[in-house]
């Protein structure tokens, strides 16, 4: 085994919004660079490629789309001739740069990097970031030399046979940049954010299976019940699923007449985190794998709420959040209220949280393993 390792990262979007390729990036910028040489193809110029070249990246062009099983049958299909199209363009970019690992992260891409490596000695590597399964899950685990999953969750996508490839590394984090601010007041002063109400955080794709409608509802109890009439703010960043998600959560706020503000993607995400009190994502089942933004929020202080599904209870493995069942407005209205009349227990689960993230998440420690797998596997 030699080093540098040649790694060839794929991404199915150009924009660096989601957890997801928050999560390249910040593996690729903490790649010990005598051991792992980094590529990347993306599906179109733009935010990540320009991330992606800043880190010393050499990025390319490969225009992804989603794959059917019948495009490897039917080849005369104009949709399985593009697929072709990109497996060539793939072959070629791991020929020239002679590629030793090909490491995408979403199934379809993991499928196109599939037959890309057939007639090389690249090696596949399928990065999961979700839980729930697809159809092409038991094709690409015939193809995946490795399998690395963000969470034990993800596991239940793959058959028994696929595990013994399979390695679970959570996703890493900055801790230079995601950390508690000192002065909390003098910053939600700067964020014109009020310094004595209590506040929640949302943060990540405004669609019903982030929970966010269990949310808003929790918002209408929290309005009759909270303390002194002092309901807590609401923080929405996000940027939305599709075009009808947005109305209809703008909508509920103002028929509720909900203290909630609609802040859009945030590239100064974590300036909120530092701000707010607790980040609440109560997702459905199937929609995390290990949501990166959670952990982020617990890292600048605040307090993780999540529900009992797949990959985020791994977030709480140690008692460090509050967890509460799935679809359930009144258990995450119940639970805030606790922690508006207890500040005792509000301190105790920010520090337990914080604790717990810095242990388990630092982005140096699981950039290390993933170096440490390629070397195994090759």
């Amino acid at each position: 085994m030699k080093f540098p390792i040649n790694a060839l990262y794929a991404s199915h979007f150009d924009h660096a919004r989601m957890g997801g390729q928050k999560s390249l990036l910040a593996m690729i910028e903490h790649f010990d660079r005598s051991k792992v040489r980094p590529f990347a193809v993306v599906p179109a110029e733009g935010e990540l490629s320009e991330a992606l070249r800043a880190l010393d990246c050499p990025t390319f062009v490969v225009p992804f789309e989603d794959v059917r099983r019948s495009y490897l049958l039917k080849r005369w299909l104009p949709e399985a001739k593009r697929f072709f199209r990109n497996v060539e363009r793939l072959r070629s970019i791991v020929r020239a740069h002679r590629i030793n690992v090909i490491h995408p992260d979403e199934v379809n891409d993991a499928l196109t990097c599939g037959y890309a490596k057939i007639v090389s000695r690249a090696k596949l590597v399928f990065h999961v970031r979700l839980t729930i399964s697809t159809k092409l899950d038991r094709l690409v685990e015939r193809l995946c030399d490795g399998i690395i999953g963000v969470s034990e969750g993800t596991q239940q996508r793959f058959s028994a046979g696929a595990l013994k490839k399979f390695r679970v590394i959570f996703d890493g984090l900055d801790f230079n940049v995601f950390k508690p601010y000192d002065d909390k007041a003098a910053l939600r002063k700067a964020l014109d954010l009020p310094t004595d109400a209590f506040i929640l955080l949302f943060v990540g794709q405004v669609k019903a299976g982030k929970g966010i409608f269990d949310l808003l509802d929790a918002m209408t109890i929290l309005k009759e019940k909270s303390p002194d009439g002092k309901e807590p703010l609401l923080l929405i960043a996000g940027k939305p699923i599709d075009d009808f998600t947005l109305p209809d959560v703008l909508a509920q706020i103002q028929q509720q007449d909900l203290n909630a503000r609609f802040l859009g993607h945030r590239n100064d995400v974590h300036r909120y985190m530092q701000a707010c009190d607790v980040l609440a994502l109560p997702s459905h089942e199937g929609v995390e794998g290990l949501p990166r933004a959670l952990v982020e929020g617990m890292a600048c202080g605040a307090i993780g709420l999540g529900t009992d599904t797949s990959g985020l209870r791994e977030a709480f493995a140690d008692g460090n959040g509050i967890v509460v069942r799935e679809k359930s407005p009144m258990e995450i209205a119940s639970a805030i209220l606790n922690l508006m009349r207890n500040p005792d227990l509000q301190a105790y689960y920010r520090q337990k949280g914080l604790e717990s993230v810095r242990a388990r998440f630092d982005v140096r420690a699981n950039t290390q393993a993933i170096e440490r797998f390629y070397a195994q596997m090759l």
